[in-house]
């Protein structure tokens, strides 16, 4: 990855977003978090973001098929192609990697249920609330670019039909 892509993660609303939800829970957490709470927690957590990796994929799939090869080859050519692709396969790990998180931390938390008065760092919470706040984020970001998407996909088809009636010897 280079410097230009690092700095496009970085330096994004969604990493932001994400950042001030980590320190938001950093002042509002007690130091330790007892883990029947966590587990409630992590379970809405792995629900969400489930359901929104599974549309997710899907909707991927669909921008994936959906393009004709002229199409792909004229978003290529004005250099949103990468990006648009780029964009939705970096959401998609993020999804995932909540998600493998979040079914991580509610395991963890299960055990350690089995005391009622067990407690856990909060730092485990912030890192889930992190991680699954920028996930949701980035994939508003990313459906956001999609609207995009289809927005290219309007110049395209009015840049041919142009082409078509200059050409037309009517």
């Amino acid at each position: 990855m280079n410097r230009k892509a690092l700095y496009a993660i970085f330096y994004s609303w969604d990493f932001c977003g994400a950042v001030i939800t980590g320190v938001a829970l950093r002042f509002m957490l007690h130091p330790t978090v007892l883990a029947v709470v966590a587990k409630d927690i992590y379970s809405a957590g792995i629900s969400v973001l489930s359901i929104v990796f599974a549309v997710f994929f899907a909707s991927l799939a669909i921008i994936m098929s959906s393009g004709d090869d002229v199409f792909v080859k004229y978003l290529h050519e004005e250099g949103h192609y990468g990006v648009i692709i780029q964009t939705f396969r970096f959401t998609l790990l993020l999804l995932f990697a909540g998600l493998v998180l979040s079914i991580v931390l509610y395991s963890y938390s299960s055990a350690m249920a089995v005391d009622s008065a067990a407690a856990q760092s909060r730092w485990l919470l912030i890192s889930f609330g992190f991680l699954s706040s920028w996930a949701l984020l980035a994939s508003l970001s990313s459906t956001l670019n999609s609207i995009t998407y289809s927005h290219y996909r309007y110049k395209f088809l009015s840049k041919a039909e142009r082409a078509t009636s200059n050409s037309d010897p009517r």
